[in-house]
């Protein structure tokens, strides 16, 4: 055997159980309606409001957390009955515009909150914290800024009460593409808002679920049927 075949790729190391769970089987059990209000009814924090709000916003965008730490007031404005939400491009990401109707009662929760911010204030200011690290080398310490730490905290914390356990903020990111993708948004739209530069980081943010398994598997049932028909005619 070829000494490269023999070495397997190392695993990234995450610590949640559910996010490691669907990167090793491409499995993921999806955080619907019913889910996402039991993670709000879960909230808990001095600045309520402002949690409830970000805990949307995560959900409905599927941003990445740095992007919405560093979205500011104005970035989001009503007309007609949308919300339009301008969200800024970070690493090598595009910026795009997000529209949500303005009828979905979280969607107005949502613009409830942020509209109170006069402009170029940040609404998630309560999470937008950094914890810095000195990391030593043999040159000497270099200096790491975590900054999501609070964040990832508290998401935890507010979604333990799921039956799937609790989660991470990036599991909304793989959650929405997701949904899009079963819903039939083709891949134009998945760049668009993920403000993917190109197609190859899509897939890396769509699973399948269980439903998708089982309906397959059920499919393949009814097409050997069907097989031994056609075989034996």
């Amino acid at each position: 055997m070829d000494a490269l075949d023999a070495k397997t790729e190392p695993k990234k190391k995450i610590k949640n159980v559910n996010y490691r769970r669907f990167l090793d089987t491409g499995i993921i059990d999806l955080i619907g309606r019913d889910r996402l209000i039991q993670i709000l009814d879960n909230v808990q924090h001095r600045s309520q409001l402002q949690a409830r709000a970000l805990v949307i916003c995560m959900y409905i965008t599927g941003a990445r957390p740095i992007e919405i730490m560093n979205i500011k007031s104005n970035d989001f404005y009503q007309q007609g009955q949308d919300l339009f939400i301008n969200m800024p491009a970070s690493k090598r990401g595009k910026p795009r515009i997000l529209i949500y109707p303005m009828m979905d009662e979280l969607v107005k929760e949502l613009w409830d909150y942020v509209a109170r911010f006069p402009p170029e204030a940040y609404p998630f200011f309560m999470f937008k914290s950094q914890n810095i690290a000195l990391n030593k080398t043999k040159r000497g310490f270099n200096r790491i800024v975590r900054r999501s730490t609070r964040l990832l905290y508290w998401v935890k914390k507010w979604s333990a009460n799921l039956d799937i356990g609790s989660i991470t903020p990036y599991y909304f990111r793989h959650n929405n593409f997701t949904i899009l993708a079963n819903e039939g948004a083709n891949e134009k739209t998945l760049m668009y808002c993920k403000g993917a530069r190109d197609s190859a980081s899509i897939s890396y943010y769509i699973h399948g679920t269980i439903e998708e398994a089982r309906k397959a598997g059920q499919m393949l049932r009814r097409g050997s049927k069907n097989a031994n028909k056609i075989s034996d005619g």
